[in-house]
Order: structure tokens, then C-alpha cells, then sequence
């Protein structure tokens, strides 16, 4: 194991300064000349080996704990401090690094029966008195681990582990170091702060981010008022606090902190002084992250011509920036530039630092994920199971980087022959073992409630990652059994199987959205529970976290507020965290299921089943890298399928078959569309599951990545006759369009059917239209008409409509000026009043013109509406980047304020009271399209913020409507809907009257076809 190698290394040198002596005096007697030591070193000098025995024995006992086997390692320990002190006295050094190792084991051994009592379990006494005892004569015995020399050593030692990579032990002794330090020297005492300071850094090392946020902002404090910002060690304070905000995956905020640090390094110790060199590695890890590759290579490079230059080839520094720069390359798709590093700094690492050593573990598993890439299998196979086992043996079971390599080797496992059942087998096994594994580290308990929920939802994507690896491991065993064109059905697939790979697949599939409505659903949950209030608070109050915690990293970081200030922020960041913590204990007790909801449980196979109507079923898309799932969920039907159709190649058809669907900037023209794509489509993904359909009318979707992007409705069941001609509109008019047969509704998630059926809006449509429409806001650009039939709306680019003023939360406000030269749509008063005269409103329910203004809809009491209707500018956010939400354009005010800047941004609609609202009509550009987060599973970031309103049916559109059609559409869906209609059925219906209508010219899909249905379809 590494940490008897870094023990024994650490013996040797660090040792010296109590041992030498005895040592040399021990040599001279035995009579032995220089050259018989030299010959027979191991064995001619006694105190050599007795240290080395004895520290093999100290990591021993340290092995036998950390797999559970707390007696024997106890005892190991007391055998090892026994001989040790035999051997050299009670008050030699390595006396008291065994005795700290052996008093810490036993504390952490009684402090895990006290927490076993406080989960209600007995505790016998006579369990835990006698490590007490132990502990007591520990102390009496061994007073000279008190000495400062020895808590030195002591920290001297834990670094040396630290630094080759042995951070399980090197946490156990910076955290005894600090004890003993507090008890020696007091807590405010230079090395004590360093000796914590380092522990917590060792815990942001192993993953425990949360835990190490807390202490390294206590010491950064401590350091900043004794020693100021600018001090070396405020510095590396700063740095460690940088790796923490990296560990919680606040990427962003790492890179600011770590800018900062290096600009301050540079200036004070120079640009070639070790630190500044780790700082420029530092930041290249955050642009990393952040996907900004080419700017973390630049960083690289600059760091390795420095320490090239000033530390050598060969140290270790240099082989760490080396290998970073490898990691990069692969990162930029350069894989042989990559290979060609790996190729020559693998095999040196092996012989100067050994396979145990931090490094080259992690050059071992980088060089495996680069040989992968280059189909290298079996060589990449051999490096990535040592990688993976010795990042297990040395992080833990429940390390990032530790669920990474168990990640790549499945991944690799899944590219290679599985065509024996024994190997797909195998695979899976490997499969299963990676997603328990993420399972468990999400169930961690760290830090507050709060930033738990913040640690999970940002590591959730990667859960989501190994989910689909355990589908595709799945599908290979059963595809082995039986190879063919067809789904699997229910009779084909074990009802353990069935229950197992929906599982998978509906954790891979949910997003933002269906967290928004999750939320909503878990607020209706607690009003009948009488809870409102409280719910209400809790919000809020989660909210005000967020905002403390992003203006405590900013003071922090030196760009905010003094040091009195942070204390303020400080503990008003502690209450909200302990009001959070008895709202929280009030709920769990009154309200149990609430947190179900709020945490997006997965939803049994029989409970979806239950929900469903005999005519509905649910189907869900989720790509992968190696394919497609297609799985259908009814009542009494089951189907399953996986296409060859790879994330990658979905990413590129869904692009390519929305050519044909959208129509460009400028043009007069309807796009050329596709017909042989949309069948290929349909039968690539729908056709292998039809069985499972057969008789059902309404079908809801769940689909994943791109395929979100997808309007399914516009796949065709059949291919189009060769001696058609797929442009004649009586061609468009009589294909057989999937909208045809089946009314289709889309789902963020497969929970979020369960959340609405369960905690949604009682009655119907037809009790009150409570109808308030907004749009023809006053602009002052040319009038545009929405669709090909004139002229088209070209893409904006939202952020330049941002002025440079901002609201009390710190968001961007927009520029009135700005927004007015937007183009006005003078048909969106047209389309709103059609629908007003259909459902028979007043005037007065409309707000155009100067009356659409953000004023009056945040003053509006919406409460009671149950159809609200936009007809306006809409922004999502791909087109609002990175300094600008999503949002809809209101008539602009003459000067911006935080109330009205003329946008109603997502984050203003989630404090609208949409409670009772049945629809939500959105006829803007692309309001249905994803969030533009990597990763993300479909749904803007406007629409969401509808759900989180409490909205339970959004009718949103994948791309521009015509104005002559959208009147049309939405009047016609609206007055099915009013009828009694299934508000999916209602959709269908008026897009096949309208694309059936020869008056109209509606026959083309990108005319017919732009809306889609979101949420409930009944």
C-alpha cells in the first residue's frame, strides 16, 4: 500500500533528528566497517530496522481500521508501541508518532459508538471504557508527545504523506498536530493554525469539500486580522479556500480567488517563486473546468518553462505541470499530442516515484482515458483498473476522482467485445458497482442542509453519467440473449429487470425543469398540511443563503466587504442556516413527504403505472455514448430498445433535421424539409417500441440531451412514396405524421407526471377562463411579422440590452433605451385578441401597448387566472448568455428600475402566484428549447420558472410562430380545451385541422408544428 511506503520514507528522513544518535551509537558497538554496512544496509543496522519494522507495523494497524477490523488494528498498535518503546525509550520521536496514531484511533473509534447512540443505538458501557481507559494511560505514559519538537515532527511527517499522496493518514496527524498544538500553544498560535489549516485542506483533497469550506474560512479569518491579506500564509489560506469552492464545484468563484492569489504572489514573491508557479496550475484547473481549455493550456505552459528552467526536468513540480498539460491536450480532442507525453512520463514515474505515488496514479489514469479515446483498449483496460484501484486504496470508495476512474473503466468496459454473455456480464457487474458507488457518496452527510443540496444537485450530473453506463451494461446482457430488430417486451425482461432499468433511465433524465416543478408540487403538498407559511419561509430564506454565501466569497477573496463585515455575513449566514435546520426538523415531522418530493425520489415502476390512464403511456429517450434508449411504461405494457444512434450522432441529427424546421434570418422561403430523416428517426427510436404503444392515444415524452430539441411530432410513421415529390404541399398534407398518432406531451421528468397528477390543480378547463393575455409591447424597431410569409426576426443577442445598472440582488437591469429598438410585432395584438373574443373575456383582460408593462403584471393579482397568454420578445438562455437571464420583453419604462427595467426576467416569474394556472401560453421564439447548461435535459430556463410558479401546463414553441398561424393554433387548441378536450388532444387536433386546411398553406411542419405541450396532457 502507498501509505507503508510513505511511512518508511518518512521514517528514514524525518526521524533523524531523535534517532541519528542512537543509531550511530548502536552501529559503532556492533563492530561493523562501512563497507559490510554498505553491502547488507537492510539487516547490519538495528535501530534501521527496528524503525522500519515498526512503522510497518503503525500502517498496519492503520490498514486493518480503515477496512473495519478495529480490534486487531488496535492491537497491532499496541504492539508497535510497545517495541518502540523497548527499542528506544518512551521519549524518543518515534514513540510519540506511535503513540499519536494509537491514542487518535482510539478516540475516533469512541467517537463513532457516540454517534452510533445518537441513531438509537444501544451503547454497552463496557464497550467503550476500555478505549477510554487506553486513552487515559496513553496520556499519562506518553507526555513527550506534548513536547513541540514532537507535535513538529508530527506535522512535518503528516505533509511528507500528504504530499505523496497518503491523505487518509495525513488527515488523522494534521488533525492530531492541531490538538496537540491547541493544548501546547494555544489556539491562535502560528503552527496551530497552520497544523488546521492544512487539515482542512487535506479533507477539500478527499472530497469532503463541505467539511473543509467551514474551517478554512475560520483560519483564513484568524490569519487575515493577525497577519493581513497580503502575508504568505494568508495566501495559501486563500489558495486552500479557492480548492474548496473547486471541490463544491463553484468553478467561477475558484478562478476569481485563485486570480487573485497569483496576482498577489506575482507582486510579492515574483513570478518565478514556487508558490506563484502553483498558483498558475491552480487557475489552469478552474479554466479547465470550466471548459476554457485553450486558456488552462497557456497557464500550463507558462508554469513549465519557469520550472523547467529554474527546478529541473525531473522534480516533481515539473512532472505534475507535465502531466496537466497531457490532461489538457486530451481535453482539446489532441489525443496523440497527449499520448506522446504520457508515452514518456508514465514509465519514468513508475521507476523514480513507484505505482503507489500521488502522481503517478494520476498520470496512470490519464494516460488510460487517452488511449481509450484512441482505441487503444486493451492497453487503456490494464491502466485504468490500476488507476481505479489505486485511487479506491487511497481516496476512498466515495472520492470524485475515485467514482471518476470507476466511471472510465465501465465506460471502457461498455466499448469493448460484450458479445458473451459472460463478458456482459462482467461489464454490468462493473456497472452496477459504479452507479452504488455514486448513490453513496450523494447520501454523504456534510455541512449544512444547505449546502449539502447544492454538493448534490451539482454532482448529480455525473449519478446521471453512470445511471446510463448501468442501462447500456444492462442492455448488453439481454442483447446477447436475444439479438433483433424488436424491443424487448414484459415477457422478455424479469420484473426485477423492468423495476431496475427504468430506474436508471428516469435518473438520467431529470433537469432544472422537472425540479421546478417538483418544487411547486412540494409547496401544494404542504398547504394542505397547513405548512404554506413555513414552506414559504424556507424559500426565502434559501435564497438569502445563496446570495450571502456568493457576497461571502467575494469578501473573502479581498473584493467586498472588511473584516467586520465578513463577521456580519458570517453569522447571518449561521442563522439562516440553523432557522433553515428547525424549519427543516418541523417539516420532516409534520410533513414527511415533502422532502420526497423536493429531492426528486425516483418513482416506482408500479407507482407510475398507477397514475396512468388504460389510453396513456409514458416513453422514454435517453442517448448515450454508446446509443439510444427508447423504453415505453403503461399500465399492462413494457417495451425497451436501444438504437445505434450514439449521444454524439444525436447531438449532430437533431442540428441537422432542425434545418428543415426552422426558417433562417432574411428568408422568404420555408426550409427544404427532411421527410427521409423523419422517418429514419422514427425508426431508429420509436418503431422497435410500438408494440408497447398499440392502443394507447396519448403518449407522454421524456427525452434526454438533444433529443429535447426534438418536436417528435414531426417524425413520420412511414416513409414518403419515391415517386412523390416531398415539396408539394398535398404530399406534407397526407403524410403520416407521429403527431397523427398520438396526442404527445412533454415531461422534464418521468416524477414530474406523478407530481402533477398527485399535488396538482383540481377541476377543469371549463370552471372559469380567468383569461389575462400581454403582448404588442411599444418598441420603437421596424414591425416584423413572426414567419417566412414577409419578413423574419433576426437573432438578438440579449446581453447587449444589459445596462450597466443593477437591482439590489446584484442582477443586471436592462437598458430601456436598448430594448425600444427592438423590432415591434404588431401581430401579437392581433393573435391576442382572437383568443380573448374565442374564450369571451373582456377587454380589459388584455395589456397592450402601454398598458403591457412589468409594473402591471408583478402588481397583478394572478392568482385566480387559469390561462395567461404572452405574445412578445422572448429571450432563453442561449441567447441571453452569461450576463443576462432569460426572460420576455415588456414596454420599456423611461429610466430602469429593480421593479420594472422592461424584462420580466425567470427569476421575477418565480415570484408570480400562478397556483391556479392551467396553461401558460408562450408565443415567443424558442421557449421550449434547453436551458443551455451542459448537460441539461431539455426546457428553457424561462419555461421552468413558469413550473416553479406554479404552473401546471405550458404551451411553448421550438421555434418562431407565423403570425397568420398563431392566432389559429392557440384559438383552437383553447376552445378544444374549453369544450372538455384533453388539453393534449386539443393540441393534436388543431394541428392536424390546420395543416389539413388547403387554404391555409399550413402543410409544412415548420408552419403547423411549432408549439408543444409541457406538464399535464389531460
Amino acid at each position: 500500500m502507498i501509505l507503508r511506503k510513505c511511512v518508511i520514507v518518512c521514517a528514514a528522513i524525518g526521524l533523524s533528528a531523535s534517532l541519528e544518535i542512537q543509531a550511530s551509537a548502536q552501529t559503532e558497538t556492533s563492530g561493523q566497517s562501512t563497507v559490510d554496512r554498505t553491502q547488507n544496509e537492510d539487516t547490519s543496522n538495528p535501530s534501521r530496522v527496528a524503525i522500519q519494522r515498526l512503522m510497518k507495523l503503525n500502517a498496519r494497524a492503520i490498514e486493518l481500521l480503515e477496512i473495519g477490523a478495529t480490534s486487531d488494528g488496535l492491537e497491532v498498535f499496541g504492539y508497535a508501541l510497545s517495541g518502540a518503546q523497548n527499542a528506544f525509550g518512551a521519549d524518543s520521536a518515534i514513540v510519540h508518532v506511535i503513540a499519536a496514531n494509537y491514542y487518535q484511533s482510539l478516540e475516533e473509534e469512541a467517537r463513532e459508538l457516540l454517534e452510533r447512540v445518537e441513531y438509537g443505538a444501544f451503547l454497552n458501557e463496557s464497550e467503550i471504557r476500555p478505549l477510554i481507559d487506553q486513552m487515559e494511560r496513553l496520556e499519562q505514559d506518553y507526555p513527550g508527545r506534548r513536547h513541540v519538537d514532537a507535535i513538529d515532527f508530527l506535522y512535518k511527517r503528516a505533509a511528507n504523506i500528504a504530499e505523496s499522496g497518503g491523505l487518509r493518514e495525513a488527515r488523522r496527524l494534521f488533525r492530531e498536530a492541531h490538538r496537540l498544538n491547541v493544548e501546547v500553544r494555544g489556539e491562535k498560535h502560528p503552527e496551530t493554525l497552520a497544523a488546521r489549516a492544512e487539515y482542512a485542506f487535506t479533507l477539500s483533497r478527499l472530497g469532503r469539500a463541505e467539511e473543509a469550506m467551514e474551517i478554512t474560512q475560520e483560519v483564513l479569518r484568524q490569519r487575515q486580522a493577525m497577519l493581513g491579506d497580503r502575508h504568505p500564509d494568508t495566501l495559501r489560506s486563500l489558495s486552500h479556500y479557492a480548492h474548496s469552492l473547486r471541490g463544491l464545484r463553484r468553478f467561477a468563484a475558484a478562478a476569481e480567488v485563485d486570480q487573485q492569489v497569483l496576482d498577489a504572489r506575482r507582486e510579492i514573491l515574483g513570478s518565478d517563486a514556487e508558490e506563484t508557479l502553483e498558483s498558475l496550475t491552480h487557475l489552469a484547473a478552474d479554466l479547465r473546468a470550466l471548459g476554457r481549455y485553450e486558456g488552462a493550456l497557456a497557464l500550463i505552459e507558462e508554469a513549465l518553462s519557469v520550472q523547467a528552467g529554474k527546478l529541473g526536468n525531473y522534480h516533481s513540480d515539473t512532472l505534475r505541470s507535465l502531466s496537466d498539460k497531457g490532461s489538457i491536450l486530451a481535453d482539446l480532442k489532441r489525443y496523440e499530442e497527449s499520448a506522446i507525453i504520457f508515452d514518456a512520463l508514465y514509465p519514468y514515474l513508475q521507476e523514480a516515484k513507484g505505482e503507489e505515488n500521488e502522481l503517478t496514479r494520476q498520470v496512470q489514469g490519464d494516460y488510460g482515458s487517452v488511449l481509450f479515446r484512441l482505441g487503444r483498449l486493451e492497453e487503456a483496460k490494464d491502466l485504468l483498473y490500476k488507476a481505479r484501484e489505486a485511487t479506491l486504496s487511497a481516496l476512498g470508495g466515495k472520492h470524485p476522482e475515485t467514482l471518476a476512474r470507476h466511471l472510465e473503466y465501465t465506460e471502457l468496459l461498455l466499448e469493448m467485445d460484450n458479445s458473451t454473455l459472460d463478458q456482459a456480464l462482467a461489464t454490468q457487474r462493473a456497472a452496477i458497482g459504479t452507479v452504488q458507488a455514486y448513490r453513496s457518496r450523494l447520501a454523504l452527510q456534510f455541512g449544512s442542509a444547505l449546502s449539502q443540496a447544492g454538493q448534490k444537485e451539482a454532482e448529480k450530473g455525473t449519478l446521471q453519467d453512470a445511471e446510463k453506463a448501468y442501462a447500456d451494461s444492462f442492455w448488453a446482457t439481454k442483447i446477447t440473449e436475444r439479438p433483433g430488430t424488436l424491443g424487448l417486451s414484459s415477457n422478455e425482461m424479469s420484473a426485477a429487470g423492468m423495476r431496475l432499468t427504468f430506474a436508471a433511465l428516469q435518473a438520467a433524465n431529470t433537469g432544472s425543469a422537472s425540479k421546478a416543478l417538483a418544487r411547486a408540487a412540494a409547496s401544494r403538498f404542504a398547504a394542505t398540511a397547513g405548512l404554506q407559511e413555513l414552506v414559504e419561509e424556507r424559500q426565502a430564506l434559501i435564497e438569502e443563503w445563496a446570495q450571502l454565501t456568493g457576497a461571502m466569497a467575494s469578501s473573502i477573496s479581498g473584493t467586498g466587504a472588511s473584516l467586520s463585515g465578513r463577521k456580519a455575513l458570517d453569522d447571518r449566514i449561521e442563522a439562516v442556516e440553523r432557522r433553515v435546520s428547525r424549519l427543516d426538523e418541523r417539516l420532516k415531522n409534520e410533513a414527511p413527504q415533502y422532502f420526497s418530493i423536493i429531492d426528486e425520489d425516483r418513482k416506482s415502476l408500479s407507482e407510475m403505472r398507477e397514475i396512468l390512464g388504460p389510453d396513456e403511456a409514458i416513453l422514454l429517450l435517453t442517448p448515450t455514448r454508446r446509443g439510444t434508449h427508447s423504453m415505453v411504461v403503461a399500465r399492462d405494457r413494457f417495451g425497451w430498445w436501444r438504437s445505434d444512434r450514439s449521444e454524439t450522432e444525436i447531438n449532430d441529427t437533431v442540428a441537422e433535421f432542425r434545418l428543415g424546421l426552422e426558417v433562417q434570418a432574411g428568408s422568404d422561403f420555408l426550409p427544404a424539409f427532411d421527410v427521409e430523416l423523419a422517418h429514419a428517426l422514427y425508426a431508429d427510436l420509436v418503431e422497435p417500441v410500438k408494440q408497447a404503444l398499440q392502443g394507447k392515444t396519448r403518449v407522454y415524452v421524456v427525452a434526454g440531451g438533444a433529443l429535447s430539441r426534438l418536436p417528435l411530432g414531426t417524425l413520420l410513421t412511414e416513409p414518403v412514396a419515391p415517386d412523390l415529390d416531398p415539396f408539394d404541399p398535398e404530399t406534407l398534407r397526407n403524410a403520416s405524421w407521429l403527431a397523427d398518432s398520438y396526442a404527445l406531451v412533454q415531461l422534464p421528468s418521468v416524477q414530474s407526471l406523478f407530481y402533477i397528477r398527485s399535488f396538482g390543480i383540481t377541476g377543469d378547463d371549463r370552471a372559469g377562463a380567468g383569461f389575462t393575455g400581454f403582448g404588442d409591447p411599444e418598441l420603437r424597431g421596424s414591425a416584423r411579422v413572426r414567419g417566412a410569409r414577409s419578413a423574419t426576426i433576426e437573432a438578438i443577442d440579449a446581453a447587449r440590452l444589459v445596462s450597466e445598472l443593477r437591482g439590489e440582488t446584484g442582477v443586471p437591469l436592462m437598458n430601456p433605451e436598448a430594448l425600444k429598438s427592438l423590432a415591434s410585432l404588431p401581430g401579437t395584438k392581433t393573435e391576442l385578441e382572437r383568443v380573448r373574443e374565442a374564450l369571451g373575456e373582456p377587454e380589459n383582460t388584455l395589456f397592450l401597448g402601454d398598458r403591457m408593462t412589468e409594473t402591471a403584471i408583478r402588481k397583478l393579482d394572478l392568482s385566480t387566472t387559469r390561462i395567461l397568454h404572452f405574445a412578445t420578445h422572448g429571450f432563453t438562455s442561449e441567447e441571453s448568455g452569461e450576463t443576462a437571464e432569460p426572460g420576455l420583453v415588456f414596454t420599456p419604462p423611461d429610466e430602469a428600475t429593480a421593479f420594472d427595467d422592461g424584462y420580466l426576467a425567470a427569476s421575477e416569474v418565480i415570484e408570480l402566484d400562478l397556483s391556479s394556472a392551467r396553461w401558460i401560453v408562450m408565443s415567443a421564439c424558442n421557449t421550449a428549447s434547453p436551458s443551455g447548461k451542459p448537460g441539461e435535459t431539455g426546457l428553457s430556463g424561462l419555461a421552468q420558472s413558469f413550473f416553479y410558479a406554479g404552473a401546471q401546463s405550458l404551451l411553448v414553441s421550438h421555434w418562431p410562430v407565423f403570425d397568420d398561424i398563431a392566432p389559429l393554433l392557440t384559438v383552437e387548441t383553447l376552445k378544444r380545451s374549453q369544450a372538455g378536450q384533453g388539453r393534449a388532444e386539443a393540441l393534436q387536433a388543431a394541428m392536424r385541422q390546420i395543416r389539413e386546411d388547403p387554404k391555409l398553406d399550413a402543410a409544412h411542419p415548420a408552419v403547423w408544428a411549432p408549439f408543444t405541450l409541457v406538464g399535464e396532457g389531460r
